[in-house]
C-alpha cells in the first residue's frame, strides 16, 4: 500500500516539474539541501564511531591482565546440558575493571601424569561487571561446550583473553 501511495507522489511531483519551472527549482535546492544533510549525518556517524573506537581500545588498555586475580575458579555442568563457569575476580588494578573475556579450554588426559591431553570443548566468555579497585566480585556466565565427547578424565583451563576498565 505505501508503494502505491509513494508512485502517486512521484507521479504529482514529476507533473508539476515539467509544468512550472519555479516548481523545479524548488526541488533542486531541496535535493541539494538533502544531499548536505546526509553528508552532514555520516561524516557525524563516521566521527561518532572512531571516538568509540578510541574508547575501547584504551578500555582494554587501562586494566593488565596480571592486575586481575581469579579464585575459587570452577566449571561446571547445570541443568539440561549447560556449563557455567563461576568465581571470584580481583582487582588490584587503580582503575575501575568493568569485564573481562575468558577462553575456557577443556581437555581429556585419559592418562594421568602424562602431557598427552585432547582438547575437546572451547569457547570464550564475555562478562561485564563491576570492579572497584581493591575489591571482589562474584562472577557466573554460561559457557557453551556444544558435542563434546566422553572423556576418561577430563580438566579445563581457563586463558584470560581481555580486560576492560572504565574510563572517568
Amino acid at each position: 500500500m505505501v508503494w502505491l501511495f509513494l508512485s502517486v507522489v512521484l507521479i504529482v511531483v514529476v507533473y508539476l516539474a515539467v509544468q512550472f519551472p519555479a516548481f523545479r527549482k524548488a526541488i533542486w535546492v531541496c535535493l541539494a539541501g538533502l544531499f548536505v544533510l546526509v553528508a552532514v549525518g555520516v561524516g557525524w556517524l563516521y566521527y561518532v564511531k572512531i571516538q568509540e573506537d578510541k574508547r575501547a581500545e584504551l578500555s582494554r588498555r587501562l586494566i593488565n591482565p596480571d592486575e586481575i586475580i581469579f579464585t575459587d575458579t570452577v566449571l561446571g555442568q547445570s541443568i539440561g546440558g549447560l556449563w557455567r563457569v563461576k568465581g571470584n575476580v580481583t582487582n588490584r588494578s587503580s582503575h575501575e575493571l568493568s569485564g573481562f573475556t575468558l577462553k575456557i579450554v577443556v581437555r581429556d588426559c585419559p592418562v594421568p601424569g602424562e602431557s598427552f591431553c585432547t582438547t575437546i570443548g572451547e569457547d570464550e566468555v564475555s562478562t561485564y561487571l563491576s570492579v572497584p579497585p581493591s575489591q571482589t566480585r562474584a562472577f557466573e556466565e554460561q559457557v557453551t561446550l556444544r558435542d563434546m565427547p566422553e572423556s576418561t578424565k577430563w580438566g579445563w583451563t581457563y586463558i584470560v583473553q581481555e580486560v576492560r576498565g572504565t574510563l572517568k
